[in-house]
């Protein structure tokens, strides 16, 4: 993960064609024996899922999409700049 902040230009290259739409994250270890027995699968869950957690998941928030931005209305400007040189005039 360490490796992942600091490249991220490698990682990007030659796909900025792509467009993320979603994306898993998840943690890999191996366990080897320890998965053929019960309480030792369960202590390393309890440990892995607070690792997991504190390392990426407590950094993930929703995705909100910027607001849109106003583009401005010629017209609306010009009528703008009448209606305040026609009140200065007057």
């Amino acid at each position: 993960m360490a490796e992942l902040r600091e490249e991220m230009d490698q990682v990007l290259q030659g796909k900025s064609h792509l467009v993320a739409h979603s994306f898993d994250v998840y943690l890999s270890e191996r366990l080897g024996g320890k998965f053929t027995q019960q309480t030792n699968f369960i202590s390393e869950l309890e440990r892995m899922v607070p690792h997991f957690y504190g390392e990426v998941g407590s950094g993930l928030s929703a995705w909100v999409k910027k607001a849109p931005k106003l583009k401005p209305d010629p017209l609306s400007e010009e009528e703008s700049y009448e209606d305040d040189c026609s009140s200065d005039s007057a």
